[in-house]
């Protein structure tokens, strides 16, 4: 029994030494960190076009009418209208999920635009284990396309 304690009070006797060195902190930051929060799928380009034709162009002549560039970094966004009949908006942006799954999830976006007002969409996004996001359609009816990183 003696020799039990000994060994246990030498034990921690000797981690007590080690937590107080610096080399501790090395070996602590070689240990895996787990991240509990969900991806931000909709950070990236996505891009409005008014009809299907629009769309199957060819890309480098893509003719869309809208893109949204969600800056997940800074949590800004910017709306461009490319015909200009409508003045471009930037703003912040939020998000939370309802429901999460690899390819598609669903929930409500927060837009605070630059000049104080809000808007709120519900949203759903598509994706494919392949080629990653494919559509984010908002509850006012309108579908961006993904068209890439920001």
């Amino acid at each position: 029994m003696r020799n039990r304690n000994k060994i246990i009070i030498l034990l921690l006797f000797i981690l007590l030494f080690f937590t107080s060195c610096e080399e501790i902190n090395g070996v602590l930051g070689l240990l895996p960190k787990f991240d509990s929060t969900l991806p931000n799928n909709i950070s990236g380009k996505w891009v409005y076009f008014e009809n299907e034709e629009d769309r199957l162009g060819d890309e480098n002549e893509a003719s869309f009418t809208r893109q949204f560039i969600f800056d997940s970094k800074e949590n800004k966004f910017s709306l461009s209208y490319v015909d200009k009949t409508q003045v471009n908006k930037s703003g912040s942006y939020s998000y939370s999920y309802k429901t999460y799954t690899i390819t598609e999830c669903n929930g409500v976006l927060t837009l605070r635009f630059d000049d104080g007002s809000v808007e709120e969409y519900d949203f759903y996004i598509s994706s494919t284990a392949i080629s990653g996001p494919e559509k984010l359609m908002l509850s006012d009816g309108l579908t961006y396309y993904y068209w890439g990183n920001v």
